[in-house]
């Protein structure tokens, strides 16, 4: 059995993953890259600094759970950028790309490059079953800490071909969460730790959904939120976040479904992994007909799981020839 290796260095998780040559994930590995207490972020030279200190632990972890894979390997994937458009770059991505690259020579063996994007799009087609018919285009919903877009998405070569239908004006809805989160007490990133201590409650949302010439603002509602903040009562805070959230992108999806014809929708992305918002988004989009496809959690999160997926099937269509 041979076995194809991906990179995914993105802002905030260092990753990597394995796949055999049939097209199944077949191990992985990844770790949170740490950011102090009470802030947002990190910037771009601490977070490219932290990749390049745990690449070598996370590589050996994988290989742990996996052994069989030592010697074995006969392609190497990464996403060496944020999305596949002019101009798209953040220097995260030079960690895994350097890792990659240098792997792939001293093997032998080629390295194909892909997007952080395409790598969240495979992995969530990956679970649930590849559920749109080979070769036909469909809408999927890029859904993270820096990317809240709505993709026309059709497959091309080994990957994948993006046309963006709408986006946020302003804020993304993984920063909107976390900024609501860290002023609630949580740990960045913090959605996960958000999602645990909502409550569910039968508070009245402070302000209403709506769309801008289709696309989605969030400023006025990190506004709201900040304001609820104050009042210290964050499990309900937590689930009304949630739940608006929820109404925002069923109405947004929607809109754009209704318009493109397509009526199905494929999430991908860290923020798509909460519950809260795939339960109610997907029964909100069930009334008006709409098909909602939600990986597993494992999945939706920055992972190399699909761009060492997108990379297998590169190996089977280009062969030696890598990128």
């Amino acid at each position: 059995m041979s076995y194809i290796i991906g990179f995914d260095t993105s802002c905030y998780t260092t990753s990597v993953a394995i796949s055999d040559e049939n097209g199944k994930v077949q191990a992985s590995s990844c770790r949170l890259l740490a950011t102090p207490k009470g802030e947002r972020g990190l910037r771009q030279e601490t977070a490219l600094f932290s990749h390049i200190k745990a690449l070598p632990n996370v590589i050996e972890e994988l290989f742990l759970q996996i052994p069989q894979a030592r010697g074995n390997i006969c392609a190497v994937g990464v996403s060496a950028v944020p999305r596949r458009q002019e101009g798209s770059y953040l220097p995260v991505f030079e960690a895994g790309h350097t890792a990659a690259h240098s792997l792939a020579s001293s093997l032998g063996v080629p390295c194909y490059n892909t997007t952080h994007q395409e790598g969240h799009i495979e992995a969530a087609l990956y679970s649930c079953g590849y559920p749109i018919a080979q070769g036909e285009g469909f809408i999927s919903l890029h859904l993270s800490g820096g990317t809240t877009e709505l993709l026309l998405t059709e497959p091309q070569g080994a990957g994948y071909k993006t046309k963006i239908l709408s986006a946020t004006t302003d804020l993304n809805i993984g920063q909107f969460v976390d900024r609501i989160g860290v002023k609630l007490g949580c740990s960045f990133p913090a959605g996960k730790e958000l999602s645990a201590m909502a409550v569910p409650c039968d508070d009245t949302l402070p302000l209403g959904v709506k769309l801008y010439n289709g696309d989605i603002s969030l400023s006025g509602a990190e506004r709201a939120f900040g304001d609820l903040c104050l009042t210290g009562n964050a499990p309900h805070i937590s689930y009304m976040l949630f739940m608006y959230l929820s109404r925002l992108l069923a109405k947004w999806i929607g809109f754009h479904c209704e318009k493109t014809g397509i009526k199905s929708c494929v999430f991908a992305g860290g923020v798509s992994s909460n519950n809260i918002i795939r339960e109610n988004t997907s029964l909100l989009l069930k009334k008006v007909g709409v098909e909602t496809h939600f990986a597993d959690p494992q999945y939706c999160t920055d992972n190399a799981m699909g761009v060492s997926l997108i990379a297998a099937r590169a190996y089977k269509l280009f062969g030696q020839n890598g990128d």
